[in-house]
């Protein structure tokens, strides 16, 4: 199972490869990444052109709105309603999560990992009731 890891901003979008805190536990836990995201760095920008990069089995994402701001909500639903994604298997298979930044990005130490494991859990009992 190839797991997919992004980060939506006001008007950017990040890929998260596996050298970041959700990146280290979903490699722990034994997920692959996608080719494009099999790498030991931290993270790069892409342009909408390349969101194919996204694509796995599953697709989780996080949206770093600010107080006042949501931007990078805004930013995700442009994204995610492109006919480039729409076209992705995963969002045809409807694997697309968003999952809290906080916990998945921001927050790091064992509370926020075991947080992030409870929502791999609930994600994949969605997935295989």
């Amino acid at each position: 199972m190839q797991v997919s890891l992004a980060r939506f901003q006001p008007g950017k979008v990040r890929v998260y490869y596996k050298n970041n805190f959700a990146g280290v536990i979903l490699e722990k836990i034994g997920f692959a990444r996608p080719e494009a995201q099999n790498k030991d760095e931290f993270t790069a920008d892409i342009a909408k052109e390349q969101m194919g990069v996204l694509d796995g089995d599953v697709f989780f994402y996080f949206a770093s709105d600010r107080e006042g701001d949501d931007g990078a909500t805004k930013t995700a639903k442009e994204w995610l309603s492109d006919p480039l994604a729409l076209n992705m298997n995963v969002t045809k298979k409807n694997r697309t999560y968003q999952v809290h930044e906080a916990i998945w990005n921001s927050s790091g130490g064992i509370i926020a990992a075991n947080l992030m494991v409870k929502d791999i859990e609930k994600t994949f009992a969605d997935i295989n009731p």
